[in-house]
């Protein structure tokens, strides 16, 4: 699972890599700024998102997703996991 800062899988410093299983915190380039990805995850993965008041939502990515303009996402982006950690559908 790759994570860019510009879309079309394009940015400085390259693409930042989540790998199953956990919970990762994205990395300072991509963290609310990853306007695109590519899935090369076997299993379906969840950009998270954590809102103000501690309450978090989840972006489900699936096995072979991609999206080279993830602007519906990118500026929300903190972080990936393997579960949607009891967060609500965003």
């Amino acid at each position: 699972m790759y994570f860019w800062p510009e879309p079309n899988q394009m940015g400085s410093g390259g693409a930042w890599a989540y790998t199953p299983p956990g919970y990762s915190e994205a990395d300072p380039r991509v963290k609310r700024h990853a306007y695109s990805f590519d899935s090369h995850a076997g299993v379906s993965v969840y950009a998270i998102s954590y809102q103000p008041g501690g309450s978090c939502l989840y972006r489900e990515i699936r096995p072979d997703d991609y999206d080279n303009n993830w602007t519906a996402w990118g500026a929300k982006f903190d972080g990936v996991s393997d579960t949607t950690m009891g967060c609500q559908p965003g």
